[in-house]
């Protein structure tokens, strides 16, 4: 740890929503190391619930879920920060996967914004902010570099990490002294195994972005786990995954539960779900697992997820010779030609699965059309989402089993704040309705 000093350029880290919720945000975590790790810099952190931008001058947002832009506008008027950028003297930046889904959203109230992977940006960026007299200057020698966007100056860029063992990881995870129970994962060493997907899921976002996923080797990811445990004082473990598909997973989970160190697994994909890797995650005291069927067969297939209904069961009846005790689904409705006749299969495909697992819970979402996935363009239609949700309740509660149906009206105002491109303060009074 660092001390403090005046003489520090300062960074201002800003993740729109509560501590609870932030303290899990590796990206933040990311940047703060990189930037720490610099002599020159220091980073503070500000929550909703812990703010204090009053006094600076270099303001950087992550945002993670849509619904936070609305946490960005409050922000800034807590701190007295002018929205309109040619009314400030600060710089206010922001990366993150929604600016990375739709650079356009705040470009009205953004200096730039960081696309791509951060950890080939920041150096870059500090570096120059060193160097420069003021903020234009910076803005404009900033310009060339891949992956900074700065509105009506230059065109969205998206940097590329090749390596993920080159990249800087922050090995020092600090957390509150005190954590309640709404700190889900407790003091939990965040692990970014892999970087990417090697599936073309049409809903997701992931493939476009990050086309090429990319592994940590398994020297570097022990090399993390040992000194970050150690270091931090803590013996848990949150694995960072999109898919955990990882060539080394079963190799590093024998190497944690042979250490005494309990971890925290991912949504998993059935078709890398063996006894093995199973076996593991029971030994490791977990009892529950989530995977993401999304719908039939048929239309599962629709939107380029081709793992057969047959697999799902087989992993099921695994599950049960195990003794897990729950088994998570992430499901779909709103998919793209799907119809009442659709969903009568999606319904029989959860019977099948709680005939051989009786504790299922499925969690249910509409289908959000958002920018640079294959659904992008298409509309919300809001009357059919109804009549397919309530079809859904209907049936799902004669199975005498939990569930989840996202709220239709969450989802909306999810997808009107991923495809803005003019985002104001007053779209929020369209966006509550």
């Amino acid at each position: 740890m660092k001390s403090w000093s005046r003489n520090k350029f300062i960074l201002a880290l800003v993740y729109p929503n509560k501590e609870y919720c932030g303290v899990y945000s590796l990206g933040l975590r990311i940047i703060k190391n990189l930037v720490d790790s610099n002599s020159k810099w220091f980073t503070t952190l500000n929550y909703t619930d812990k703010n204090n931008l009053k006094s600076e001058t270099f303001i950087g947002f992550t945002f993670q879920y849509e619904p936070d832009y609305l946490n960005f506008f409050n922000m800034l008027k807590e701190n007295n920060i002018p929205l309109e950028k040619k009314n400030r003297s600060q710089i206010v930046f922001a990366g993150g996967p929604c600016i990375n889904q739709n650079p356009f959203t705040l470009s009205k109230y953004l200096d730039f914004m960081v696309l791509g992977d951060s950890e080939a940006v920041m150096p870059k960026l500090l570096e120059i902010y060193e160097d420069s007299d003021n903020q234009q200057q910076f803005l404009n020698k900033i310009l060339k570099i891949k992956g900074v966007f700065v509105p009506d100056l230059n065109e969205p860029t998206y940097a590329v990490l090749d390596n993920l063992d080159s990249a800087p990881y922050p090995i020092t995870q600090e957390y509150p002294k005190n954590l309640d129970k709404s700190f889900v994962f407790g003091k939990s060493l965040l692990l970014e195994i892999e970087r990417g997907c090697p599936y073309r899921c049409k809903f997701c976002v992931i493939p476009t972005l990050t086309p090429i996923i990319r592994y940590r080797s398994y020297e570097k990811l022990i090399e993390i786990i040992d000194k970050g445990t150690r270091i931090n004082n803590i013996n848990k473990v949150a694995i960072y995954a999109a898919s955990f598909v990882h060539p080394k997973r079963a190799r590093l989970l024998r190497h944690m539960i042979e250490n005494n160190i309990k971890f925290i697994v991912p949504s998993t994909k059935v078709e890398f779900l063996d006894e093995e890797i199973m076996t593991l995650i029971k030994k490791n005291g977990q009892v529950s697992l989530t995977i993401a069927p999304e719908a039939d067969e048929i239309t599962r297939k629709s939107v380029n997820k081709l793992t057969p209904d047959e697999r799902f069961l087989e992993f099921a009846k695994l599950a049960k010779k195990l003794d897990f005790k729950k088994i998570k689904m992430y499901l779909l409705y709103g998919i793209p030609n799907q119809e009442i006749k659709d969903l009568e299969k999606t319904i029989d495909f959860i019977k099948k699965m709680k005939s051989i697992f009786p504790n299922v819970y499925p969690s249910i979402n509409p289908v959000v059309p958002k920018p640079k996935t294959a659904f992008e363009g298409l509309p919300f239609n809001k009357k059919l989402l109804k009549q397919q949700a309530n079809y859904l309740r209907k049936e799902l509660n004669k199975l005498n089993i939990d569930y989840k149906l996202e709220s239709i009206n969450t989802a909306y105002n999810e997808y009107l704040l991923a495809n803005s491109k003019d985002l104001s303060p007053d779209f929020f009074r369209k966006v509550r309705h």
